[in-house]
């Protein structure tokens, strides 16, 4: 938006779009998706996805593994809907869904997998970020599972620290974080959080979880 009192209120309803900003630039974790329509159309509207992001980090080798499920779903009707609803421009059965699927990851993603096999992906950098995209392509009614594996440097010698943003999509995309700290003594640390809305989200793990 021009006016900054407008983007300012993109901001806080959490539509903004804006990357969140890593708690440390060389130590921070992150984590962001977005959905964009690749099919010409508007069946959008019923798109239904979740996450599940599974992540250890340990301040004795300053690494983290992790792990990210996204699970798709088309609620797409094939009738009672305009043409430019449920119809496309690539062929597909009306009632289609043909998303873009973009994952902003503070780790180097290691393996994508969809409905557990491997598939290519695009990859590139962003302000930061890893980002590693795919096409998710959904008849009516179908769900698809998006699977990525993720390992690399991070610098977890203090506690773990999470930013993560949910996308703004019309129904809410929860995100389930469950995030593991292994402390330089071995002792496991854990912590949990749930983003059940559009925006910014963060956790950190330390010594006193």
């Amino acid at each position: 938006a021009s006016s900054a009192t407008e983007q300012d209120l993109l901001t806080r309803l959490g539509v903004a779009g804006t990357l969140p900003q890593l708690d440390r630039e060389d130590g921070g974790d992150g984590l962001a998706l977005t959905f964009n329509n690749a099919a010409g159309n508007k069946i959008d509207y019923y798109l239904a996805a979740d996450a599940t992001y599974d992540v250890t980090a340990d301040a004795r080798t300053n690494t983290a593994v992790a792990e990210l499920e996204l699970t798709l779903t088309n609620n797409g009707p094939t009738e009672g809907e305009p043409p430019y609803v449920i119809s496309n421009l690539i062929g597909l059965p009306d009632g289609s869904n043909r998303t873009w699927v973009s994952i902003f990851s503070r780790l180097p993603v290691t393996e994508v997998r969809l409905d557990g096999q491997p598939v290519a992906a695009e990859v590139g950098a962003e302000a930061g970020y890893f980002v590693t995209s795919v096409f998710v392509t959904l008849g009516p009614g179908e769900s698809a599972s998006l699977d990525l594996s993720m390992s690399g440097r991070l610098d977890a010698a203090e506690g773990y620290d999470l930013a993560v943003r949910a996308p703004p999509t019309v129904e809410p995309t929860p995100i389930r974080v469950e995030a593991t700290w292994i402390d330089p003594d071995q002792a496991t640390h854990r912590s949990s959080i749930d983003v059940e809305q559009p925006g910014l989200a963060r956790l950190r793990v330390d010594a006193d979880d």
